[in-house]
């Protein structure tokens, strides 16, 4: 009879390294995991201890508002410059125009036109750009009252 000197240890060498290198294989897999999940969620987190954080946040607010106002401003400026055209077609239609008349609102449409240049509109001044409305209505006001007056 033959008795083994340890029960239960007839595993060979070789076994016993893959074992050994799959168990490390599986360990190292959980800690590159582990590693990546701290690192995401460190990226994504705010840091709100910031001191910067703030004045930006704050910044991104007044950027809000500023946009919804320009907003309002163009909406209003359009509403204005289809009012002034619609003036200037009433001032054609009128009767008993002189040459001299229709002139004035030809060049009346033409600067309306070139005021709702979108592109122009957005790089004039603002101030500019309202005296420029101011100056038009004031002529098509002088030129309405003309043609209002009773011919002799």
């Amino acid at each position: 009879m033959t008795i083994d000197p340890k029960p239960g240890t007839n595993r060979t060498n070789g076994s016993k390294w893959a074992l050994r290198g799959g168990a490390t294989f599986v360990v190292i897999a959980l800690l590159l995991g582990g590693l990546l999940v701290v690192v995401d969620f460190e990226e994504e987190r705010p840091d709100y201890y910031e001191p910067a954080r703030i004045p930006i946040t704050e910044a991104a607010a007044i950027l809000s508002e500023t946009y919804a106002e320009e907003k309002e401003l163009v909406q209003q400026l359009q509403s204005v410059h289809s009012r002034l055209g619609h003036a200037i077609d009433l001032l054609g239609q009128a009767e008993r125009l002189d040459p001299a008349d229709k002139r004035k609102i030809e060049t009346l449409q033409v600067r309306l036109r070139a005021l709702g240049d979108s592109d122009r509109m957005l790089k004039t001044d603002p101030i500019e750009l309202q005296r420029a409305y101011h100056e038009l209505t004031r002529q098509l006001n002088a030129l309405a009252e003309k043609l209002a007056q009773p011919a002799d």
